[in-house]
């Protein structure tokens, strides 16, 4: 089930002394959740001056003492009558192993009833229900943190493994194939298209990669392994609507390919107004790990302003890479994320070979459903503050720099007058590898002073300068203010106030 977003609270506070204001909240009770929840904070702080910076931070709400997880302990899809071996584990909401209570293990197999609905703005849309069929049950003692318990499926089809405390109601379900080459009900959303799933999620170039259909009828099927172009073909013919085809996985696929399949009823099988083809793809992702470069960066964790920072990034020999050093207050107005070339070049490419057929011309043209849309983007980390900064943007970029014999590439930047952190950021790139990584350096000065001034007086105006000062000496003391001026420009007050501010305060 979905859950919409509630708003719990707003609250309004003033920072005490050490920067800090506490609240309360209380969660809401509800309806049983199948899992955790999470608590979205947003705060926003202002300066005397008014300029404000705001953050977000999500929370874990644990609504069970302990969480149930459930695997296969073998991805490749079982056969009918094979025995399949499923590992639990419960765990602590910190994530420590917890003895558990005793627990039921319920085994469904799930048939699927689909037909062709009428909608009211005269289009037509396929309605799929789930009829779960409960094939067997068993109990797991209780007393474990970490167990193991079988099944055995006896025909093809859909199944869930559902495994349920009844004491907390936490439960945690798998669902899983029996494969193989044979008839089977299942969830039919277009009968013109073929259901391919893979057993693994990711593969090693020489691995075997198992490919389950699932189709609407039986026929001729063509079986393609291809991206920009075709590398592999295969016919077969299905006797029922499913089939276990292994194909071997080749480096050149790197970093993906997509399986696709063409199924052709046939002649004498036709009925009015039924599909005589289907289609199906489904993308199989290659290893890169070989192609991921780590690199490593070496700078001071915390600096004084006017000063030079040395930067050593330790990655491969040979490697080229770019260092940058920029103000991560501007980074956090913009979103600017760490760049990751690696994800770039090694994304998922798109389908290139595009497929024809006369299909469409057949049979009357089906109204697809308006797409929904109109939902807020999810929320950005950080949220874009006001005010307008005087000082001069820090930010700082190498250019390209070859790493040594050693895998050492050195940088320097001069800091300028500044006070806040640096996000440095490393790229590097060797051949075919890439990889990227950051770190950061806190510049501040033993004492420093925040004045909030306006851009413009006017004649025979009054204004008050309000100044934060933060100690970052080591010590307490009292720390001597003093304020001047040039200009047609008169100080009414005293124009030195001496403060006594603690170890890491600021007033």
């Amino acid at each position: 089930d979905g859950y919409s977003r509630l708003l719990l609270e707003e609250h309004a506070a003033q920072l005490d002394d050490e920067g800090r204001s506490a609240f309360q909240v209380t969660m809401p009770v509800g309806a049983p959740v199948p899992s955790s929840l999470d608590a979205v904070i947003t705060a926003r702080v202002q300066e005397q001056g008014g300029r404000g910076v705001a953050a977000l931070q999500r929370l874990q709400v644990d609504p069970y003492p302990y969480y149930l997880g459930l695997r296969r302990l073998k991805e490749e899809h079982p056969q009918p009558g094979e025995e399949v071996e499923l590992e639990y584990v419960a765990v602590s909401p910190d994530g420590r192993e917890v003895p558990s209570n005793g627990l039921r293990a319920d085994l469904f197999q799930d048939r699927w009833n689909t037909v062709l609905r009428r909608t009211p703005g005269g289009g037509y849309r396929y309605e799929t229900t789930r009829d779960p069929v409960l094939v067997t049950t068993q109990a797991v003692p209780g007393g474990n943190g970490r167990g193991t318990f079988r099944f055995r499926p006896r025909q093809y089809g859909s199944y869930r493994a559902v495994l349920t405390d009844p004491e907390t109601q936490a439960s945690t379900e798998v669902e899983f194939y029996a494969s193989g080459w044979g008839t089977s009900p299942w969830a039919i959303k277009n009968p013109a298209r073929l259901e391919l799933d893979l057993d693994k999620q990711e593969y090693a170039p020489g691995d075997t990669a198992v490919v389950q259909v699932r189709a609407p009828f039986s026929g001729k099927l063509l079986l393609t392994v291809e991206r920009d172009r075709i590398f592999e073909t295969q016919i077969h013919t299905l006797t029922g609507n499913t089939a276990r085809i292994e194909i071997p996985v080749r480096s050149e696929w790197r970093p993906n390919a997509y399986v696709t399949a063409t199924l052709v009823r046939k002649v004498g099988d036709l009925e009015p107004g039924s599909a005589g083809r289907a289609f199906g793809a489904v993308p199989i992702s290659v290893n890169r790990t070989a192609n991921r470069l780590a690199p490593e960066i070496a700078a001071p964790k915390e600096m004084r302003p006017n000063r030079e920072i040395p930067i050593t990034v330790k990655t491969a020999p040979g490697a080229v890479v770019t260092v940058a050093a920029v103000d991560e207050g501007i980074l956090q107005l913009i979103a600017q994320k760490t760049p990751e070339p690696f994800e770039f070049f090694y994304r998922r490419i798109a389908l290139g070979v595009t497929s024809y057929d006369t299909f469409s011309l057949l049979l009357p043209e089906v109204k697809p459903m308006p797409p929904g849309g109109g939902e807020g983007a999810e929320m950005a980390q950080y949220v874009r503050t006001e005010g307008i900064r005087r000082v001069q943007p820090v930010a700082f970029w190498s250019g390209p720099v070859t790493a040594d014999a050693e895998g050492n590439a050195r940088v320097s930047f001069q800091v300028p007058e500044f006070q806040g952190a640096l996000r440095i950021m490393a790229v590097a790139i060797d051949g075919d590898r890439f990889g990227s990584s950051q770190s950061m350096t806190r510049v501040k000065d033993p004492i420093t002073l925040l004045p909030t001034l306006p851009r413009i007086l006017s004649f025979e105006e009054t204004l008050q300068v309000p100044v934060t000062v933060r100690n970052d000496t080591g010590r307490p003391g009292a720390i001597q203010v003093s304020l001047a001026t040039e200009g047609p420009v008169q100080i009414e007050k005293p124009s030195t106030q001496t403060v006594e501010i603690p170890v890491g305060r600021e007033k």
